[in-house]
């Protein structure tokens, strides 16, 4: 018999209490303290293969997304989620667009953030796949 675990952990995941979760986690982190990002094991939200997208901008990989997110932080960043949207894509992959309005150097703009988190093989473990962002 072969064994499914992997691909079944997440059924009895609630995909919208996880969701929420993760977006009052991540801008939580992003506008208090960016070192939370990185869990207990020194591992990242954002792997190897993640890639973030902001403003049209391509980064690739943990270090140079890390990097973009300090910036982001050292422009004393503050967000104020408006609402959130969220599709499954498989029984490991989430789909989530947050709208909502960040202050940057002072100023407040609208943006829109989407999000592709994919989920490993343990239980609520999940990374970010791929991240992009726009203000209006």
């Amino acid at each position: 018999m072969e064994n499914n675990l992997g691909n079944n952990i997440n059924q009895k995941t609630d995909f919208n209490i996880t969701a929420s979760q993760f977006v009052t986690f991540f801008y939580n982190s992003l506008d208090t303290n960016i070192n939370n990002l990185i869990d207990i094991n020194g591992k990242f939200l954002y792997k190897d293969n993640s890639e973030m997208c902001i403003q049209g901008i391509i980064v690739k990989g943990p270090e140079q997304i890390y990097q973009k997110i300090i910036e982001l932080h050292n422009r004393n960043c503050s967000h104020t989620v408006d609402s959130i949207d969220i599709v499954t894509s498989g029984s490991r992959r989430l789909n989530i667009l947050v709208t909502g309005r960040i202050q940057l150097d002072g100023f407040i703009y609208a943006f829109t953030e989407y999000f592709h988190l994919a989920s490993g093989k343990k239980e609520g473990e999940w990374w970010i796949q791929s991240d992009i962002i726009r203000t209006l």
